[in-house]
């Protein structure tokens, strides 16, 4: 500007900015700070449970409040956490090996340290993981002191609810309110230590934006540059009878399941997988224009009679064709569902006549038959061989391969497999062998995984602390704890964890555990194990799997009836129960009940599928599960006759269930309206009295 002397002065605009974006007062208090008319709060993470979920944070982003989240991540020097898990490892084997001394028991908690520390030693030292410190602020905010003290009871209830702990940045408000803005400035410096794993399960997708957390990353949402994600191989494809008459052949799409029985085991395949799994081992041959196949490839599935009578009946070819346009997909009243060609035949009830039509001639309202009863395995699996089952685990080791590998030491001695051939002379010894490094061997040697020779082989973990027979048994205390994992189980890297609280579940796994001879502890609102072998046998079998996607082992279908009783009694006592006038469990996994009903055919139980939505806990919004529903006296009383629930409470309830009388309209022969009008009009009226 220009003054009376006509000399240019300058404004200083940095001055007058600041006093239009400054607020008009900032109070600090010991627990939150004024900012004009806005009150704030800082939380910070103080306390970690042993284990982390995935999505844990997720409720918090979620919350329908205005906050500020803040994550700093600050990685430790590798070989100064190396040094003090030495000192600390050192001193855990002392106590463990004074306690040994005075004779008393194995402590499993002390154990499980020990094991923690070796397997975390070995991959900070391998490079394969690392170590930070970490911390977790929160900045709230409200119009009154009230509204922070509402939000902070919310979030701390979300996260008590899975044992973390959060307390306020007290005498600290201005340190933390800073720590929270976008500016990369750590004030408050309240940090845990955690290693690269359960650190991945917050970073870096803390974002409200983000709707999974696994799937193929397609791009970004340029509206709001979120992360857009997407899992298309999730998409529910429902297990179903597949109806078609005989010879004419029953084209499906490749990811639907189908029930087979080979050499008399029984198991649920995707179809797809099956007939390319048969193609690779016997080769293609052409049968027509559009299928390859192979003919005669040794497999039954349950199928249907001219008299709809169900039965296993021989597979003639098992082929494949390219994928049409369009599918047709094919929904029941009682929630079976399957998704086929237009080309293929169902058999449908029209007027009470059985008929065979193509997929694109049925119409809504048509019947379809479905199965009330499926056989048994006439020579039901006893056994798991954990050679085959194991081969992708990690950190197992083998004992009692000694005397095999002294045998075969000449020829041994010559090979060069990996890295391990130095410690051959070890092995041969009697000292534990890694079991990829086995493999390697057997197949070196061309040994069969079923060789008898293997049989009494254990396997076990880098300690031996326990081991597993390399023959598991399938019987009723294993099928037990998969019924329970099933329901209410969390699997993560190095423990199995049932949560309940029920007194009568917690006794039934502990007895379980013990008839199998492994070790468990109570904790974390249930019952868990950390027995490596045990662990890796149980997410080698699919235990990791998320809600939406938990199936049922495929050797459960071949097991004996008294077993699978087991297993369905663990998995209602754990997610059924006795509602109104019917047993029902629901979950998030449609293939997880459609299996289910699979199984209760094997007792002659007939079940409905329905779509429900439900608030899972910790959850704003509801989300869509799957119900599975048992009704009907006949149904009910062939599950409290044949597998029924743990808990005396939910016996009872049942027993009451069906003292009821039985309902004889439940079960109609359909399309019969036409065929009592034709005998009305015939029948004389004086006969029809």
């Amino acid at each position: 500007m220009l003054n009376s002397q006509n000399k240019i002065t300058e404004i200083k605009t940095s001055e007058f900015l600041d006093d239009q974006l400054a607020p008009s007062a900032v109070n600090i208090s010991s627990n939150n700070i004024q900012i004009g008319d806005r009150f704030a709060r800082t939380l910070f993470l103080s306390t970690l449970p042993r284990y982390l979920n995935t999505q844990w944070f997720s409720p918090v982003i979620n919350l329908d409040r205005i906050l500020d989240i803040s994550i700093y991540f600050h990685p430790a020097d590798s070989g100064t956490i190396l040094k003090k898990l030495r000192d600390k490892l050192a001193r855990l084997q002392a106590e463990a090996i004074e306690e040994a001394n005075q004779g008393k028991v194995r402590n499993p908690i002390l154990d499980t340290a020990i094991s923690d520390i070796e397997d975390l030693r070995d991959t900070i030292q391998q490079g394969t993981d690392r170590f930070f410190e970490f911390g977790v602020y929160v900045t709230i905010y409200g119009q009154s002191e009230k509204d922070l003290d509402e939000t902070e009871s919310k979030i701390r209830g979300i996260f008590e609810a899975q044992l973390i702990y959060l307390k306020p940045a007290t005498f600290r408000m201005k340190e933390g309110f800073l720590s929270t803005l976008p500016l990369d400035n750590d004030l408050l410096n309240a940090h845990s230590s955690l290693n690269t794993q359960p650190i991945s399960s917050v970073f870096p997708f803390v974002s409200y934006d983000l709707t999974s957390d696994s799937g193929l990353l397609y791009g970004i949402n340029t509206h709001n540059n979120s992360l857009i994600l997407f899992d298309r191989f999730s998409l529910e494809n429902y297990n179903s009878v597949v109806f078609g008459k005989s010879g004419g052949g029953k084209s499906v799409k490749g990811s639907e399941p189908v029930l087979i029985r080979r050499n008399g085991q029984v198991k649920l395949s995707a179809i797809g997988p099956l007939i390319e799994k048969e193609i690779a081992k016997h080769g293609a041959v052409q049968i027509d224009e559009e299928l390859e196949g192979v003919i005669d490839p040794n497999l039954e599935v349950w199928s249907f009679d001219k008299n709809l009578k169900g039965s296993w009946s021989k597979v003639t070819v098992a082929a494949r064709k390219a994928a049409t346009n369009y599918f047709y997909r094919f929904t029941t009243g009682s929630g079976r569902t399957i998704t086929t060609t237009g080309d293929h035949n169902l058999v449908t009830l029209k007027n009470g006549q059985i008929t065979v039509s193509k997929g694109s001639e049925t119409k809504a309202g048509e019947w379809l038959p479905l199965p009330r009863h499926i056989k048994p395995p006439e020579q039901p699996r006893k056994f798991l061989n954990l050679l085959e089952v194991l081969k992708k685990s990690n950190k197992i080791y083998v004992a009692g391969a000694g005397p095999l590998l002294q045998n075969w030491r000449s020829v041994l001695k010559k090979t060069k497999l990996d890295a391990r051939d130095c410690y051959l002379y070890k092995y041969c010894t009697g000292r534990p062998i890694p079991l990829d490094y086995l493999y390697k061997i057997l197949a070196k040697l061309r040994i069969s995984l079923n060789d008898p020779a293997l049989g009494k082989l254990k396997v076990v973990s880098r300690n031996q602390h326990s081991y597993l027979p390399m023959h598991w048994p399938i019987n009723e205390p294993f099928l037990k704890i998969l019924g329970y994992i099933a329901a209410e189980g969390t699997i993560t890297e190095n423990v199995v964890m049932i949560s309940n609280l029920d007194s009568a579940v917690l006794d039934d796994s502990a007895k379980s555990f013990r008839q199998l001879g492994i070790p468990y502890f109570f904790g974390n609102r249930g019952i868990n194990t950390a027995d490596k072998p045990f662990v890796e046998l149980i997410k080698s079998m699919g235990g990791k799997q998320k809600a939406g996607t938990k199936t049922i082992a495929p050797f459960v279908f071949g097991a004996e009836k008294s077993v699978i009783a087991a297993y369905l009694r663990a998995y209602f006592e754990g997610d059924g129960g006795v509602e109104n006038a019917s047993v029902s469990a629901s979950s998030k996994s449609k293939q997880l009940v459609s299996e289910l009903s699979y199984l209760l055919y094997y007792f002659g139980i007939v079940a409905r599928i329905r779509p429900i939505k439900k608030k899972a806990s910790g959850w704003i919004r509801k989300k869509l599960y799957w119900q599975l529903t048992i009704s009907g006296q006949e149904n009910l009383k062939k599950f409290a006759d044949n597998i029924n629930f743990v808990s005396k409470r939910k016996r009872n309830l049942l027993l009451q269930r069906i003292s009821r009388d039985r309902n004889t309209n439940v079960d109609i022969i359909p399309g019969l309206s036409e065929i009592f009008k034709e005998i009305d009009r015939l029948l004389p009226a004086h006969s029809r009295r």
